[in-house]
Parts: C-alpha cells; sequence; structure tokens
C-alpha cells in the first residue's frame, strides 16, 4: 500500500493555507469531477446543523487531503456508498463504547480503532 510522503502533506498544507475562496474554487470544482461523493459529503453537514465555521474546517481538511493526493502522485481508490456506510457505522459504534470509559481507557480504544482502520499507517498522538 502506497503512503502520502510528509512532504507532500507540508506542500499541500502550505498550498491550501494560501489560498483564497476564488483559488479554492477550481480546486473543489476539481474535487467534484473526480470525486463528487467526497464533496457531498461536506456538503451535507450544513443539513444535518453543522455550523458554518465547521463546515469551513471540513472544506480545509477535504482540500489539504485533495491537494496532498495531487502532491503525491498517487490516486485515491473509488469508495463506494455501501463501503462508507460501513466504515462510518464502525466509527459511531466506537464513539458510543468510549462514551463510557475514562479518559485513559477511552483514549486507548480510540486508538486501537484508529490502528485497525488505517492498518497501522498513521501515527498517532491523542
Amino acid at each position: 500500500m502506497s503512503r502520502i510522503s510528509l512532504i507532500a502533506l507540508a506542500q499541500a498544507i502550505t498550498k491550501v493555507r494560501v489560498m483564497d475562496i476564488q483559488q479554492k474554487e477550481p480546486l473543489a470544482d476539481e474535487i467534484f469531477r473526480v470525486r463528487p461523493h467526497l464533496l457531498a459529503s461536506v456538503v451535507v453537514q450544513k443539513r444535518m446543523g453543522v455550523s458554518l465555521e465547521k463546515m469551513g474546517f471540513l472544506f480545509d481538511l477535504l482540500f489539504i487531503c485533495f491537494q496532498a493526493m495531487k502532491e503525491s502522485g498517487l490516486t485515491w481508490p473509488l469508495i463506494k456508498e455501501g463501503e462508507q456506510d460501513r466504515q462510518l457505522g464502525h466509527y459511531v459504534g466506537s464513539v458510543k463504547f468510549g462514551e463510557d470509559l475514562g479518559t485513559g481507557l477511552r483514549d486507548q480504544a480510540m486508538r486501537q480503532y484508529i490502528e485497525k482502520s488505517t492498518g497501522g499507517l498513521v501515527p498517532i498522538t491523542l
């Protein structure tokens, strides 16, 4: 499995941070062309009551991830809606499980969830 390098991620963060809204628009258009479900997953958050401030964070996160993928030369595999729903269900279950745990156990449970869902490829700092 290929990974996005820290250099590609840093370049993406730098590029997206200096973009104004007009510069982000073509990036959003590109995401819409190649991965419309990803863009829709952010846009739908407004209907779910998420504040505009938090949606701005989600858009920036999407833009950085997408730009990092471009910087790396890799392509995202297509994730079908059923798989996305299945993964979201796993995440919701993990969060609900952790609600009744103390801080230490909750952090341990979240680490295990992240390590399992990423195959141990993501360094974790909680």
